[in-house]
């Protein structure tokens, strides 16, 4: 298995990482219709649901953020173990190269 790269660790946090950021609020999720006949209608019921159903909302939205916050750590934690299973594969290439001489 290859070691990731930092950068691999940055495209994460740019794609499905730095989705659970950026999709992670339930709560302020906007409100529209695309109906023209009814549309009105329609926005008023999404809004009182949102308004009934905002205690669970608002905890799921708690429950995304500490899962966003768990993956990034844990994906820093994998980049910062990356660097140095590479300066140790670094190390041991020269002491192997310094004992074959």
């Amino acid at each position: 298995m290859l070691p990731l790269r930092p950068f691999s660790v940055a495209r994460w946090l740019d794609g499905d990482a730095g989705h659970l950021h950026r999709a992670g609020d339930l709560t302020n999720v906007p409100i529209s219709s695309h109906r023209h006949l009814g549309g009105r209608i329609v926005v008023v019921v999404k809004r009182t649901l949102r308004r009934l159903l905002f205690p669970l909302l608002d905890v799921q939205t708690s429950v995304n953020a500490a899962n966003a916050r768990v993956v990034t750590f844990m994906l820093q934690q994998l980049a910062a173990q990356a660097r140095h299973v590479e300066e140790l594969e670094r190390q041991v290439a020269e002491l192997r190269a310094e004992r074959e001489l």
